[in-house]
């Protein structure tokens, strides 16, 4: 068989010896231990396949001893190298000593299994002094930052306009916050001066794009659930100044009640 060129009669008494009592993964490590080689799992498995060894275990027996991939000597050298290494460090430094070709997240999934720690302190010590010492912010002014009174290529002078979800219209009243009021609010305080606690401004008509102030109003928040339950939108608009004053007497005759 082409195979066994690869493999001197040893090396299968071997194979056929300890397939019986390691998987294939701890059985590829001891193997290259002993002789001094790097096959891969892969080829260990070939090998066996070929000259059909069997392991004559169970197939659940050998999934629950899967984890024995890692042996005593691979922990306790993990524990020991754990303390002064990283875990990319770790992990290169771990596949050289023992021929394995574990990644990264491998070996972080056993550490955390055997909890294994590092126990390094990563604290700074008292008197570090930070290397951005004296900047401001992160890091100190560069060529990419952003200069004093920069503003953003998309940034909307005052006096723009946008309209919300419920059609009503906003206007930017400042670069600071809030830059945006509510158009018909602007212009009844620019007339009638600010707006009471616990009042709100109506158009008289219903139309929220008329503007004329002559069709703003203020009503208080109880006259304005007044009007909603006397369908103040829905009336006609020769009606309206009439349910508005009902609504203002309906208010005033349930506060006294």
């Amino acid at each position: 068989m082409a195979a066994r060129k690869h493999y001197t009669v040893a090396h299968m008494d071997y194979l056929r010896d300890g397939y019986k009592k390691m998987t294939i993964e701890a059985l590829t490590v001891a193997f290259n231990r002993e002789f001094g080689l790097q096959k891969t799992v892969s080829a260990i498995r070939t090998i066996l396949h070929k000259n059909k060894i069997k392991c004559g275990r169970k197939h659940t027996e050998r999934l629950t001893k899967h984890h024995r991939v890692y042996t005593d000597e691979h922990l306790a050298w993990l524990r020991q190298n754990y303390k002064i290494m990283g875990i990319t460090e770790l992990t290169a430094a771990f596949n050289k000593e023992f021929g394995m070709n574990k990644t990264v997240v491998q070996l972080h999934g056993v550490l955390n299994r055997k909890k294994i720690r590092a126990n390094r302190n990563a604290r700074f010590k008292s008197g570090h002094r930070p290397w951005n010492t004296g900047t401001k912010g992160a890091t100190s002014a560069n060529k990419t930052s952003f200069k004093a009174g920069h503003l953003p290529k998309n940034t909307k002078p005052v006096g723009y306009e946008r309209v919300d979800k419920e059609g009503y219209i906003k206007s930017k009243v400042s670069e600071t916050s809030p830059q945006f009021e509510y158009k018909h609010i602007v212009i009844y305080e620019q007339h009638f001066g600010p707006v009471p606690e616990d009042h709100c401004v109506i158009f008289k008509d219903s139309n929220i794009r008329n503007f004329d102030p002559s069709n703003l109003d203020i009503v208080s928040r109880a006259e304005l659930l007044q009007m909603n339950r006397n369908k103040y939108k829905k009336q006609p608009v020769e009606l309206k100044p009439t349910v508005l004053a009902l609504s203002r007497l309906q208010t005033l005759y349930y506060a006294k009640r």
